[in-house]
C-alpha cells in the first residue's frame, strides 16, 4: 500500500511539473508528421536549430513543413520547398526554357 501511495505522489508531482512549464515553445512540424517542441536558437536559409529540454536538434529546412513560433506566428515552408525541389530537378537548359516561357507569357498577356 505504501508503494502505491508513493507512486501516486510521484505521478502527481511529475504531471504538475510538466503542466506548469511557463515557457512558451516553438514548434517544428516535419513533412513526415513528426513534431518537435523547444526554442529555436538559430535559423539559416538551409537549417533550423532547436533547443529541447535535453539536447539541440538541427533540421534541414527542406524537411520542415511548418514552424509555429512561441508568439503564435505560423510559417509554412511547404510552398518554398516545392518550388525549390522543382527547380533543383531541372537541368540549366530546362530552367532557361522555363523562365523563357514565363517571360513569353508575360509579354503576351501585357499585349492583350
Amino acid at each position: 500500500m505504501r508503494f502505491l501511495s508513493t507512486l501516486l505522489i510521484i505521478t502527481i508531482i511529475t504531471q504538475t511539473a510538466i503542466a506548469a512549464d511557463p515557457v512558451p515553445k516553438d514548434q517544428i512540424i516535419l513533412f513526415n508528421g513528426r513534431t518537435f517542441n523547444g526554442q529555436i536558437i538559430k535559423e539559416t536559409d538551409l537549417t533550423i536549430q532547436l533547443q529541447t529540454n535535453t539536447r539541440i536538434l538541427e533540421f534541414k529546412k527542406r524537411k520542415v513543413a511548418t514552424i509555429i513560433y512561441a508568439d503564435g506566428t505560423v510559417k509554412r515552408l511547404q510552398d518554398e520547398r516545392l518550388l525549390d525541389e522543382a527547380m533543383e530537378d531541372m537541368t540549366p537548359a530546362q530552367n532557361l526554357a522555363y523562365i523563357g516561357t514565363i517571360l513569353l507569357l508575360i509579354g503576351i498577356l501585357s499585349i492583350l
